[in-house]
Order: structure tokens, then C-alpha cells, then sequence
């Protein structure tokens, strides 16, 4: 899903005589950064109205330092942040429950571990409703969207039918492959920040 929509810009920027890859790279990462930027400012806007929040909180947390290299990294789980921003957004902000469910279909595209929180969510909703609701469906409706699209978008990547959530799924848990990598302790961050300079690593 995410390789494809990055070719799209990538074909169009060759029909338009650009081919150098740094020019590429710069445009996805200034992309990924305004999509960030836009989603959080919508999302503080609205928490600021409705809890009255002061704005320098916003300032303060934007400052993170953390934060703009994030926001310019074209990472699935990126791809994945912005998508739920907006989606979120659309779910709190104005109700659009099918809206807020594509969104959230397409998160789930760009990266499958979302699946966990987006359970949280649902599990939330169905709580606060105390019951199933017209609007649950309609989420759900809109969740189905983008994976049935994301089937499409494999049949012609791969060239065969295949579900790749379940795939995906099988390889990493069932057969305990995502366990190979790089199995540290838990406290392995902990000696790589002691490794740097603790005076700058350590408050950071």
C-alpha cells in the first residue's frame, strides 16, 4: 500500500523530468511533515476549545526534540500516526463515523500492529454507547473499505490472491519469526543511552 503510493509521486515526478532521488526524498519527508503538522494542530485545536487548554502546553510539547525527526521519517508507522490523527479528528470533531473508519482502515493498512489500539478503541466506544449502535457500524463499514482495497492492491503487487494482515500475522506470531530479530534484554536501551554521552543522552 505505502510503496505504491509513493510511486505514484515518483512516476509523475519522472514524466515531469525529475529524477533525482534526493528531490524525491526531500518532497515525501516535507509531505510527511505537513500532514503531521496539520493533524496534530486540528487535533489540539479542538482539545484546546473543549477543555480549555492553555496554548503554551502545544508549544511546549511541539518542542520535543524528538518530534521533527519523526515527522519527516516516510515509515509506515508514520504513514500509519497520520492516518489516526485525522481519523480521530474526524471521529471526535465532527462525527463522521464512516469517515473516521476509511482512516482508520487505511492506518491499519499502512502498519498491522495498529490493529491492537484500534481494538482499545472500539472496545471504548461500545463502553461509553453501553451497547452496538448504528454509528459502530458505520466505523466499521469504513474499516472494511480500505482492507478490501488493500486485497486489490496485493492480487496486483504479488500477482496472486492473498491476505496479507493474515499472513503477516502467521509468519511473526504463529511461527515466532519476529522473536529471531534482535532478541536483547529488556534493559538493552538502557546500555546503548550509558554508551553516548550521558551528560546529553541521559535527559534526553
Amino acid at each position: 500500500f505505502q510503496p505504491m503510493l509513493h510511486s505514484f509521486f515518483m512516476k509523475a515526478s519522472v514524466m515531469m523530468g525529475i529524477y533525482d532521488p534526493f528531490s524525491l526524498a526531500f518532497f515525501f519527508r516535507a509531505l510527511y511533515a505537513a500532514l503531521n503538522i496539520w493533524s496534530l494542530v486540528a487535533l489540539w485545536k479542538y482539545f484546546e476549545k473543549k477543555y480549555e487548554l492553555s496554548s503554551k502546553w502545544f508549544l511546549l510539547i511541539s518542542l520535543i526534540w524528538f518530534f521533527p525527526y519523526i515527522h519527516v521519517r516516510t515509515s509506515s508507522e508514520n504513514l500509519a500516526g497520520i492516518f489516526i490523527s485525522f481519523a480521530l479528528l474526524a471521529l471526535v470533531n465532527h462525527q463522521h463515523f464512516l469517515r473516521a473508519g476509511i482512516l482508520f482502515g487505511f492506518a491499519f493498512l499502512a502498519r498491522y500492529q495498529i490493529a491492537l489500539g484500534l481494538v482499545g478503541l472500539g472496545a471504548v466506544l461500545l463502553i461509553a454507547d453501553r451497547g452496538i449502535r448504528k454509528k459502530h457500524f458505520l466505523l466499521l463499514l469504513g474499516f472494511l473499505i480500505p482492507i478490501a482495497l488493500g486485497v486489490l492492491i496485493d492480487r496486483y503487487g504479488y500477482g496472486n490472491w492473498v491476505f496479507t494482515p493474515y499472513q503477516y500475522f502467521k509468519v511473526n506470531i504463529l511461527e515466532h519469526v519476529a522473536e529471531r530479530y534482535n532478541p536483547y534484554p529488556w534493559y538493552q536501551y538502557f546500555l546503548w543511552v550509558l554508551q553516548l554521552n550521558p551528560f546529553i543522552s541521559i535527559p534526553l
